[in-house]
């Protein structure tokens, strides 16, 4: 697994991983200086991967938060899991599933640090 430490704290707007940059308030996702397109939710899941990144979280924690009070499938969630594991990839970033539970977790194990514009 790899460590992209992600610098800032877990509430600053604007946080950096790897060669990504995430900027909370603009709901924005940057790698180096292009801006990445990213579906709603996808950048939704990111953001609470950022914010839980010290745990493996279990996929009915995570199914709760990008959908309260919403009854969806699994796959609903294993699209948006596989939509922001193409972008990541594209930087040597990942998110692993565990096989048994089906929790996940990123591969930036230490997070943050907020980054000037």
């Amino acid at each position: 697994m790899y460590n992209f430490p992600v610098v800032g704290p877990r509430n600053t707007s604007l946080l950096r991983f790897g060669k990504f940059q995430v900027d909370r308030e603009g709901h924005e996702l940057l790698l180096g200086e292009a801006a990445i397109a990213l579906q709603p939710k996808a950048f939704d899941l990111l953001l609470f991967l950022i914010d839980h990144r010290d745990r493996l979280v279990p996929k009915e924690e995570l199914l709760g938060a990008l959908w309260p009070g919403v009854i969806v499938m699994e796959g609903s969630l294993q699209r948006v899991i596989s939509l922001l594991r193409q972008v990541l990839r594209s930087a040597d970033a990942r998110i692993t599933s565990a096989p048994i539970t089906g929790s996940v977790i990123a591969s930036w194990a230490t997070c943050c640090r907020s980054s000037p514009r």
